[in-house]
């Protein structure tokens, strides 16, 4: 049933939620949690009168927790955190690196980048913090090293 669920409603509820929030990379990792919530309660969801209405609501509760935390995270600019960059420096010194980033990346993606690769943080307390699963947070960070990738193959211009 939740397999039925998520290839009939994943589209749906992804753009339900890119309307409230400012990335479609966020509104995916958002039904990811709310698809893997669905797995974790799938008795209780096989018998609820209405399962799409259920997937929303716990989608806009985890909108909630994800708002509610983003009040409450402080940020860093890119330039603060350029002398931790020396082993990328190989490739790309520090200037190439900030626009590689900034043109690449989304703000959410270059602070989750800068949080696991430069900062240190595991990727358990980067879910802890973002009230999110670590799965979540290890899937972000494919998606950025991907796009980091093709950025770096593609030629200037």
């Amino acid at each position: 049933m939740i397999r039925e669920l998520y290839v009939q409603q994943y589209g749906f509820l992804v753009n339900l939620i890119c309307r409230v929030v400012e990335s479609r990379t966020l509104a995916e990792d958002i039904v990811q949690d709310t698809f893997y919530e669905a797995l974790c309660s799938a008795d209780m969801l096989r018998n609820h009168p209405k399962p799409v209405g259920w997937l929303v609501d716990v989608a806009k509760n985890k909108v909630k927790n994800y708002r509610r935390r983003a009040q409450n995270r402080t940020t860093v600019e890119l330039s603060e955190c350029e002398e931790f960059l020396p082993c990328l420096e190989e490739r790309y010194n520090a200037a190439e690196l900030h626009l590689l980033l900034e043109s690449s990346l989304s703000r959410e993606e270059r602070r989750l980048f800068y949080d696991f690769y430069v900062r240190g943080f595991g990727q358990a307390d980067m879910a802890a913090a973002e009230n999110t699963t670590e799965s979540a947070i290890k899937n972000r960070l494919y998606r950025i090293r991907q796009k980091l990738r093709r950025a770096m193959k593609e030629p200037p211009g």
